[in-house]
């Protein structure tokens, strides 16, 4: 027995996850390392991460992330979303468009807005759990009223300068036409893929264009 049980509840575990309706695992007989004749003709498997297997392992990684990180309102990530889209308009200003210095300032820019829209969520979510705790335990919140309050404000200062240079930016971004920026930060993305297809090309523009409507509908 093991830590994660007997070698058979192991197996069994193994074998389900394996299983195409979970099919987090690829198994393949062992027959290589056989040693005898009856090891040869009931091998053991070899496990391996299938493509979905490895996703839902990121996944999970991402979510136990995130309950250990308590939620924020981030006043860096505006200043460097801001900072990001000041970047981008001069690149469009150009005579001719530096694609890799566009890819990798869109790159910058889709995780600091997703992790600023998240972290914004959590710490809502966070506040709520604190009002709806039982009135015994109110005198536990009241003792942050005053520390919260601050935090608020500093933040609300620091959005409401953010925001106007934001949307500026955005609207000047939007009538210089942000079509190219996102053609190339998708045709980067599948740079290294094997003969993308048509359809794959096009999702990919989609996805872009759907994070650069999520970013302008935040601040406009």
């Amino acid at each position: 027995p093991t830590a994660l049980g007997t070698e058979a509840e192991v197996i069994a575990c193994l074998a389900a996850l394996s299983h195409p309706d979970w099919g987090n695992l690829g198994a393949t007989r062992d027959v290589v390392s056989a040693r005898s004749l009856d090891e040869y003709l009931h091998p053991k498997f070899l496990y391996q991460l299938t493509p979905a297997g490895d996703m839902a392992e990121r996944a999970l990684a991402f979510y136990e992330q995130g309950l250990q990180r308590p939620g924020e309102l981030s006043a860096s990530a505006l200043r460097d979303i801001a900072d990001t889209l000041d970047e981008l308009i001069r690149l469009l200003a150009a005579p001719a468009l530096d694609e890799p210095k566009a890819t990798r300032a869109l790159s910058d820019l889709a995780p600091r807005f997703d992790s600023l829209v998240t972290r914004a969520q959590q710490f809502v979510g966070g506040l709520q759990r604190e009002l709806d705790r039982p009135a015994s335990e109110e005198s536990a919140f009241l003792a942050l009223k005053e520390e919260l309050l601050n935090y608020l404000q500093r933040f609300v200062r620091e959005l409401v300068q953010a925001t106007f240079r934001i949307s500026n930016s955005l609207r000047l971004l939007d009538a210089a036409g942000v079509e190219p920026l996102l053609r190339a930060a998708a045709h980067a993305e599948l740079a290294d893929a094997l003969a993308p297809t048509e359809a794959l090309r096009t999702r990919t523009l989609e996805s872009w264009k759907n994070r650069w409507a999520g970013l302008r509908g935040w601040f406009i």
